[in-house]
């Protein structure tokens, strides 16, 4: 138990330095209504992971195509997860950014943005942040090979969750510890997130795709 939380916190803190999402929180806060706006989109990437999670940990004693002689996810499986962290590693260094590029469309949208929205915005980011997907896969798959009964697994799974989310839920601690100060320490966070975002994602995926690649072939 104790060495699959280990496994587990380990790739939990790969997900949770997500710039994207965490800057996103940060203007979020800085909205007409940063808390309810910011805490809506929080529950939105929260209670996607735990649903899916948690239906995987109802449907299935074993990870459906993830488990093999070995606990967690299968060789096959874990080799192409590989390749694939390996070939977006790659891509991402290959596509350098345009300093004069206009900003996303989105991005305007977000002063004027509700609770409802953001956090149907959330659940959106979140199935579509393919970082945390695979390591969530990973994780899921961990948890439904280690034999725990349901009540532990469950346990497992919140503690899984919150780990990963521990970066967008940076900004929203900050804020509430000092409203007035929050918005130059949380400016300077993002502008630090995003200037970090490509060599820290390059790093991040080649990590997990060799990760990946040895764990699969190793079981193989």
């Amino acid at each position: 138990m104790l060495n699959l939380l280990l496994n587990l916190s380990l790739l939990a803190f790969a997900g949770a330095f997500s710039p994207v999402l965490i800057s996103i929180c940060i203007l979020l806060l800085s909205t007409g209504q940063p808390l309810a706006n910011a805490i809506a989109y929080v529950l939105g990437l929260v209670l996607s992971l735990i649903v899916v999670g948690g239906l995987a940990l109802a449907l299935f004693n074993e990870p459906l195509m993830l488990a093999g002689p070995h606990r967690g996810i299968g060789p096959g499986l874990s080799i192409a997860l590989g390749g694939l962290s390996l070939v977006v590693a790659l891509r991402t260094y290959l596509r350098v950014p345009d300093p004069d590029a206009p900003p996303p469309k989105w991005l305007a949208t977000i002063e004027s943005i509700v609770p409802s929205r953001a956090f149907v915005f959330g659940i959106v980011l979140m199935a579509t942040n393919l970082k945390i997907l695979v390591i969530y896969t990973i994780g899921v798959a961990k948890i439904l090979g280690a034999g725990l009964g349901p009540a532990e697994s469950l346990i497992t799974l919140l503690i899984f969750v919150l780990i990963i989310q521990l970066g967008v839920l940076l900004p929203l601690i900050i804020y509430l510890w000092n409203p007035q100060k929050a918005g130059a320490v949380l400016t300077a966070m993002r502008k630090k997130l995003d200037e970090a975002y490509r060599w820290v994602m390059i790093v991040i995926f080649a990590a997990l795709g060799c990760y990946l690649i040895v764990s699969g072939l190793t079981k193989s």
